[in-house]
Parts: structure tokens; C-alpha cells; sequence
């Protein structure tokens, strides 16, 4: 049985997970047809990069000095990186689009690989971070963004 905080948490992030259903209930038609996706993971790319610094901080707050010179450099590279693989599967999203419409293998192949990696993305997030990050709004945006961008990206492939 979970406690109170748990549990607060846990509906918190269910009604979340309802409105970002809700919300892709409605932009689906327009995402299949557009560079939508596209677009929203170069926002999402942007946020990444805008809280950088804010995590870091975090993270220097909840370690003591010594340890965050050795947690802090392979935090921030992982960070960053995360953010960097986010605009060429962002960009290379935008560019396959037209190509995708067309038929052609090489852009349903691109979509694919891109649907499958922003996926999983979403997955990891539930799976590996604690509920009460979700109430940051940086992340709350960008896991919000990413939830809509994976549902919008792979529901195509199966047309």
C-alpha cells in the first residue's frame, strides 16, 4: 500500500498522463501530416538546454562538495548529450517528412528509427525518475512535449 505523498504523486502524474492523452486525441490528425514533431523535439532539444544549469544546481545541492566533483562532470555530459541527439532527431524528422508522405523506404525507415528512440523516451521517464519531478515545470513541460511527440510519431508507422 503507498502512503499519502505517494500516492498524491501518483495521481498527480496519472491526470498528467489523461491530459496529454486528451491533448493528442486532438493534434494526432494534424501531427501525421506536418513537421509538428519535428519542431516539438527542437523545442524539447531547447528546454533540455535551458535546464541544464537548473539541474545542475540540484545536483550540487544534494551532494556534498567532494562528491560532486566526481558526479558532476559525467552529469552535465550526460545532460548535454541528451539534449544534442535530440536536434538530429528532431531535424532529421522535419527533413524525412515530405518523403515519408511519398512512400519512399529510405524516409519511412528514418521515422521509424526516430518513433522508436522517442518511444522510448517517455518509457524511461516513468520508469527511472521518482513522481515528484514531475511537478518541476521544465521537466512537466518537456516530458508532456515527448509523450505527445512519441504517440504522434508512431501511430503513422502502422498505417
Amino acid at each position: 500500500m503507498q502512503s499519502g505523498p505517494e500516492r498524491e504523486e501518483l495521481t498527480y502524474i496519472r491526470r498528467t498522463v489523461e491530459s496529454v492523452e486528451a491533448r493528442c486525441g486532438s493534434i494526432r490528425a494534424g501531427c501525421e501530416n506536418s513537421e509538428v514533431d519535428g519542431t516539438l523535439l527542437l523545442v524539447v532539444a531547447l528546454i533540455h538546454f535551458a535546464a541544464t544549469l537548473f539541474a545542475l544546481r540540484f545536483v550540487s545541492s544534494q551532494s556534498t562538495p567532494e562528491a560532486f566533483v566526481q558526479i558532476g562532470p559525467p552529469f552535465l555530459l550526460s545532460f548535454i548529450v541528451v539534449g544534442i541527439l535530440l536536434v538530429p532527431i528532431g531535424l532529421s524528422t522535419v527533413y524525412s517528412v515530405d518523403s515519408f508522405r511519398r512512400g519512399e523506404r529510405w524516409a519511412r525507415a528514418i521515422c521509424g528509427f526516430n518513433a522508436l528512440a522517442v518511444f522510448l523516451l517517455p518509457v524511461a521517464l516513468v520508469m527511472i525518475m521518482p513522481a515528484r519531478y514531475f511537478r518541476a515545470i521544465l521537466f512537466l513541460v518537456a516530458a508532456t512535449q515527448v509523450w505527445m511527440v512519441a504517440i504522434s510519431m508512431t501511430l503513422p508507422l502502422f498505417k
